[in-house]
């Protein structure tokens, strides 16, 4: 006879993994993560503390998000994603079927949410069968920021800038009540150049020294809480949808900051300057006109694309070492995938300009070429689970990018940043491939191709002979 449960169970892990497929698909398509979250990633970003036991509870299964170390075996709906889960997805599931009762998973909280050190599959099941909650044994882990249940990957960047700030600050010990949440990465920076500032000119008023607590607390009272009294009961924030207190009060300052400097208005305090904005929202109904943009500066991150195959004493890897050194001194984060070739000469040339290596790494490449790290110049290194993930960062996150020879990796790099400026998917900024190879390419390109795009989308991308005209089209941009 026919083993009925366990045929039930190798349908259901197909059908789980056909979903994940089309998940996948989904979000290849759309660009939206599917990934699990890596618990590590997040400890690291978020500089969580703990873990303190809090004993066996029931936890909604919508909750869980990540993983300790299965991250890449799920996907973020915890549907199984590798062939090798099948045999424990599937005792696992025929359990399910027996009604035979399985020992609590062991999660770790964070904020809302929750990560699973063991217990995986029994997760997976149990979302695939419908239930809703799952019975755990939870650690509590200490965390400075909100984390809920819709945190994405790319949130980890602008959340660690908060964290950093409150440590900084220690704003959560002196102002319990604070809530200070900007949208705009490197806000929180600007935020700390302002207390900073108001700090030198409490000495200044004081006359005395003035201890960083001190000009936090009074920083917090008399500038940020005069501007968000305003803004709360103005009804501004519905103007602006997706903005925050915290981003407005950051507009205020720098605008003051920027009117004071060109001479254009005196020294306003920030709360009269919130007043004046809002009388002009209220009676006009209209927002009133930006300051003035201060002179363009320099991207901060540039990245480098290219081949991993070249090696020292080849004439493209002495490039990129060049090109890396100059693009360091030139005070520009440098930013490669990670790994051998061009990306390892790019980061070494900037590491040994004394300037900063980002390193863009991927756990799918890692798997089937054994052995292969990130080079020694990284010195930050950022590691996703799949290369889409890795690729969209590349792409993404930079401020400009160059391309020197490289393969079909290298090219799709180009290609996709190219289209993603093209439809407005990403602001346009400079993206400059380097080189005979590279000039050939686009020219035949663009000539075979002329009935199909845009001069203006043409324009996009930019031919360098050589690695030293690099740094003067940046500057140019």
């Amino acid at each position: 006879m026919p083993d009925t449960t366990a045929l039930q169970s190798e349908a259901d892990f197909r059908t789980a993994r056909l979903k994940a497929f089309f998940r996948d698909v989904l979000a290849f398509l759309t660009g939206r993560p599917n990934s699990l979250l890596a618990f590590d990633e997040v400890k690291e970003k978020l500089r969580i503390g703990g873990p303190i036991y809090r004993g066996v509870r029931s936890v909604p299964l919508s909750a869980i998000i990540g993983s300790v170390d299965r991250y890449r075996d799920f996907d973020r709906a915890f549907l199984p994603t590798q062939e090798h889960t099948a045999d424990r997805w599937r005792r696992v599931n025929r359990a399910w079927y027996e009604d035979i009762s399985l020992p609590p998973v062991f999660l770790y909280q964070v904020g809302e949410v929750y990560f699973v050190v063991d217990g995986n599959h029994r997760v997976s099941v149990a979302r695939e069968q419908g239930q809703q909650y799952i019975d755990a044994e939870v650690r509590d882990c200490r965390v400075k920021v909100p984390v809920t249940p819709d945190l994405r990957a790319e949130d980890l960047e602008i959340l660690g800038e908060r964290v950093e700030f409150l440590e900084r600050t220690e704003l959560d010990r002196l102002r319990p009540e604070a809530k200070i949440e900007v949208t705009i990465l490197g806000g929180y920076d600007r935020l700390l150049e302002h207390i900073a500032v108001h700090r030198y000119f409490m000495g200044l008023d004081f006359k005395r020294d003035i201890s960083e607590a001190e000009a936090v607390a009074h920083w917090y009272d008399t500038v940020y809480l005069p501007v968000v009294n305003v803004v709360r009961p103005s009804g501004l924030l519905e103007a602006l949808p997706g903005k925050t207190e915290a981003d407005f009060c950051l507009w205020i300052m720098d605008h003051r900051h920027y009117l004071v400097e060109q001479g254009k208005a005196d020294l306003v305090e920030p709360g009269r300057m919130a007043e004046e904005f809002v009388e002009h929202y209220q009676v006009t109904k209209t927002l009133p006109p930006q300051p003035e943009p201060p002179p363009a500066t320099p991207p901060r991150v540039v990245g480098v694309f290219g081949g991993s195959k070249t090696a020292p004493g080849d004439p493209v890897y002495d490039d990129a070492l060049r090109l890396g050194g100059e693009l360091a001194r030139a005070g520009w984060t440098v930013m490669t995938g990670g790994y051998s070739g061009v990306m390892e000469a790019a980061s070494r040339g900037a590491a040994e300009a004394g300037g900063r290596v980002q390193g863009i790494t991927c756990e799918r490449i890692e798997s089937f070429r054994k052995g292969l790290r990130a080079n020694a110049w990284v010195q930050a290194e950022t590691k996703y689970a799949t290369l889409r993930e890795r690729l969209y960062h590349l792409v993404e996150r930079c401020d400009a990018a160059v391309a020197l020879p490289g393969g079909i990796g290298t090219l799709s790099e180009v290609a996709l940043m190219w289209s993603l400026m093209q439809v407005g998917e990403i602001k346009r900024k400079p993206l400059i491939v380097v080189g005979r190879v590279w000039g050939e390419t686009v020219s035949t390109f663009l000539r075979e191709a002329r009935d199909f795009i845009r001069p203006e989308d043409a324009a996009i991308i930019r031919v360098a002979a050589r690695v030293g005209d690099v740094a003067p089209i940046i500057r140019e941009a």
